[in-house]
């Protein structure tokens, strides 16, 4: 009987810690703390190098949470061989302001790369086409 019971719970502690890992990101970097909000009250997109032109304001609630909703659904890896720097391709920049005029600043590479100033390029995962999000969504 003592070892039926010691078989179950070790079953059951197994079955425990695959539950948990199953629910962080790849990265072991939680999206809910790399992309933690307050009140975002604007959204300025521009892409770099600034001589492509490129920018965008919004200041609509609904844009600003499609886009801040699109930026939260994010997932990513990290990166093995890829070297975003050394890629060509469209950069952009997406800053957040906040209600109490403080902002915070994402970096998209093309649809493939990820980074804030919390910490360095990841690839992303899962969603897709970040550009096309910011060209069909009007500027204010």
């Amino acid at each position: 009987m003592k070892k039926i019971a010691s078989c179950i719970l070790f079953i059951t502690s197994i079955c425990i810690l695959l539950v948990a890992c199953d629910n962080k990101t790849i990265s072991g970097f939680p999206n809910t703390v790399a992309v933690k909000e307050k009140t975002v009250i604007a959204i300025d997109i521009a892409s770099q190098p600034q001589q492509e032109d490129y920018t965008r304001h919004y200041s609509d609630a609904i844009k600003i949470e499609e886009i801040c909703d699109y930026i939260r659904r994010l997932t990513w890896n990290d990166l093995k061989d890829e070297n975003p720097d050394m890629e060509n391709g469209a950069e952009y920049s997406v800053t957040y302001t906040y209600e109490d005029e403080t902002t915070k600043t994402y970096y998209f590479k093309e649809d493939s790369y990820f980074k804030s100033e919390n910490f360095d390029w990841k690839l992303i995962n899962g969603v897709e086409n970040f550009k096309n999000l910011i060209e069909n969504t009007v500027s204010d």
